[in-house]
């Protein structure tokens, strides 16, 4: 049992740094976390008898568990290491109380948290298919983060936690519905088997698209959407997996004499802007300096690639090149809009012409998805249900730009009008093809909008109109 403990650890640390999604789910890197648990049932941890060191050991363990629950954010690295930290703080006040009281077992003994101890299996089997059937309903848009919606999906999993314990969990565990040993492996063997063929016939039939209309599978093939040459994807848009030395200083950052010369500088909601802009606006040159997860903050420092970008641009490439423009667009975050007055600043003190694009229009899912329920179920309206609401950043960002008399485009304003928001770049062509990203049609329908919204130099504008 140690020895596969450690081998699971070891495949679980390798594992978030090689492909963290397999780390995540896959068993052989999740098993050390419930072997750990076996270790603890076996007596393999040494006995505390001492009270001294029982309190010390559950106070710990206690501290461990709320430490991860507070300190622990989507950045962070898990399982592997991370996992580290609430596994052993559970081990050690279970260790703890099997040798006599201490501090952390009586707070534990409360009875409200003793019930969610008896529901807790239950409520890790039935939070999950809650909080999908409510975030695909229109009814009850979760990812709004609206806080009476989350409070409302807490409940309703305790409530249906509740009677799963009590009229399925607790009769099978020692009741009369109990089956022996060999009954229950071949019933669970049984289920298994069909689930399997279940799941199978789905993968093979591919969902059993049948289902679902002509034109709800059109727009849903988008969800498939892949189109690396419109946002130059390795060349002028790195991911995580590129280095710095992937990037194409000559392609993505080559001025041009006979035209005038735009930054586009960002991340992936950058990125995608490139494609529109340079079939829009032919007679202008866009560079492109973009990576995945990098907002263009002057004094922010990221990791990897991101780090090396920031510090090319501004601290190199804009000292001694002179652009025309440059545009800043990004996924903005709270922490950046209190970052970006220092960033505008920096461009007006060295005389360059800011563009600055607000945040785009977001949903909870992937627009592609919420379309096709939309044509299924007839509701136009359906993905505005599952709207996300960024209008008070929107907001936010363009007082930052008029108080320094820089240009700002809100994508919001252009995109939404009275309640609903355009979600079709072109008949049967979705907007974006995930929960935010543009595809190549939404990409010239946005960059339009900038040309209708005067947002580069008139001369430009009207040789384009002109060329057209």
């Amino acid at each position: 049992m140690v020895a596969a403990t450690l081998v699971s650890f070891g495949l679980s640390a390798y594992g978030t740094f090689a492909d963290r999604t397999s780390a995540y789910y896959l068993l052989q890197s999740r098993a050390w976390e419930l072997l750990l648990g076996t270790l603890v049932s076996l007596n393999s941890f040494p006995h505390v008898k001492a009270a001294i060191w029982r309190n010390a050991a559950s106070l710990t363990g206690v501290a461990l568990v709320i430490v991860s629950v507070f300190c622990f954010s989507p950045s962070t690295i898990f399982p592997g290491f991370a996992a580290l930290m609430p596994c052993t703080g559970a081990a050690l006040i279970i260790v703890a109380g099997r040798w006599g009281a201490s501090q952390a077992g009586h707070m534990l003994s409360w009875r409200p948290l003793v019930f969610v101890g008896q529901i807790s299996y239950s409520l890790y089997l039935w939070h999950w298919p809650l909080i999908v059937f409510m975030r695909m309903s229109e009814l009850f848009p979760l990812g709004r983060r609206v806080p009476h919606m989350t409070a409302l999906a807490v409940f309703a999993t305790t409530i249906v936690a509740t009677l799963s314990w009590k009229y399925v969990e607790a009769p099978f565990r020692s009741g009369p519905a109990r089956p022996s040993r060999m009954r229950l492996f071949e019933i669970a063997g049984a289920a298994a088997v069909v689930l399997a063929a279940i799941g199978l016939s789905a993968i093979a039939s591919r969902g059993v698209p049948a289902r679902y209309s002509t034109q709800a599978n059109t727009i849903a093939s988008y969800l498939k959407y892949e189109d690396k040459e419109a946002m130059r994807t390795g060349r002028c848009f790195l991911l995580p997996e590129h280095s710095w030395e992937d990037f194409n200083f000559v392609k993505c950052l080559s001025t041009d004499d006979m035209k005038k010369d735009y930054l586009l500088f960002g991340d992936s909601y950058a990125a995608h802007l490139w494609y529109g802009l340079s079939v829009i606006f032919r007679e202008d040159n866009f560079l492109q300096a973009t990576v995945a997860g990098c907002s263009p903050i002057f004094d922010r420092r990221g990791s990897g690639v991101c780090d090396h970008l920031l510090s090319y641009i501004f601290s190199d490439y804009l000292r001694h090149h002179k652009v025309d423009g440059l545009i800043l667009a990004a996924h903005w975050s709270e922490q950046d809009v209190q970052a970006l007055p220092r960033t505008l600043d920096w461009a007006a003190a060295r005389g360059i012409p800011v563009i600055l694009i607000g945040p785009l229009v977001q949903y909870d899912t992937a627009l592609p998805r919420l379309l096709a329920f939309s044509v299924q179920e007839h509701n136009p309206a359906y993905a505005d249900y599952h709207r996300q609401d960024f209008r008070s950043m929107d907001e936010e960002i363009r007082q930052i730009a008029e108080s320094r008399g820089i240009k700002y485009m809100s994508l919001y304003k252009a995109l939404c009008d009275r309640g609903t928001c355009a979600v079709f770049a072109a008949p049967g062509i979705p907007l974006q093809f995930d929960d935010a990203h543009l595809t190549r049609d939404g990409s010239v329908l946005v960059a339009r909008l900038l040309l209708e919204l005067r947002m580069l130099p008139e001369n430009s504008l009207r040789v384009w109109t002109h060329s057209q």
